[in-house]
């Protein structure tokens, strides 16, 4: 089991997500949710290492017997120590809570900020048409976007945390995932690599469509959503 800090705020998500190992990342999501070490389940899904022996969690008191049922083939997810999983004894159309919700977009931004920092180390050193690339014009234009994506977005989760009234938005993943796009435009070919930024994007959306609640919340740290959710890709796998 993998040793988590007892206290994390969405900042703290933010940090990890962009520099550490993204198994870490997870169990640290869940710690920030439920309050337990492991990995946590939501939508009867699991993003996990199906190597580590963390318990699978859901925010939700009374459900026992998590199971995985299902396991996807995912080739991008293995070259990073990672599975989708569906899970016994849960419901498919179980609510998010409104705090797994800002844990799933600290974590998303982290990531966005994270191929930020890669497409700057990859561009730096490059020209394009007799100048550096990240001279040009719409280049800085879609760095200065998404930087001021990521920075709007933690003060918004910042002022979610200390309660002043600030209700967390879902519609905020439309965004962010615009984000990835343009910034993994920028990498051309070097971000299908295995290593590239196209990989963290696709966890990045796994993220989303496993955690993010697809409804507004009045207040984050109290309620559930509705039913609804985010469809989850086919999974393709052998029962464990």
């Amino acid at each position: 089991m993998r040793d988590i800090v007892t206290s994390l705020s969405a900042h703290q998500l933010f940090s990890m997500a962009r520099q550490e190992d993204l198994r870490v990342t997870l169990c640290a999501m869940c710690k920030y949710v439920t309050g337990v070490d492991g990995y946590l389940v939501s939508h009867a899904h699991v993003l996990h290492d199906p190597t580590d022996d963390s318990p699978l969690v859901t925010p939700f008191p009374g459900t026992a017997d998590l199971r995985i049922k299902l396991t996807s083939q995912d080739s991008v997810l293995a070259h990073l120590g990672l599975c989708v999983s569906q899970v016994y004894a849960v419901c498919e159309s179980a609510p998010s809570t409104g705090k797994q919700g800002v844990a799933a977009t600290a974590v998303r931004l982290g990531l966005l900020a994270r191929v930020l920092d890669a497409a700057l180390r990859h561009l730096e050193p490059r020209e394009s048409f007799g100048k550096k690339a990240l001279h040009h014009q719409l280049v800085k234009a879609d760095f200065s976007d998404a930087h001021d994506l990521v920075t709007r977005c933690r003060e918004e989760l910042a002022l979610i945390e200390t309660g002043v009234g600030h209700a967390y938005d879902p519609g905020v993943h439309k965004e962010i995932s615009t984000g990835f796009t343009a910034v993994s435009k920028l990498m051309g070919g070097h971000g299908f690599l295995l290593d590239g930024v196209h990989t963290i994007e696709h966890v990045a959306s796994l993220i989303r469509a496993i955690y993010a609640p697809p409804v507004h919340f009045a207040n984050p740290y109290s309620g559930t959503a509705a039913s609804s959710f985010v469809p989850m890709p086919a999974m393709t796998g052998d029962t464990q």
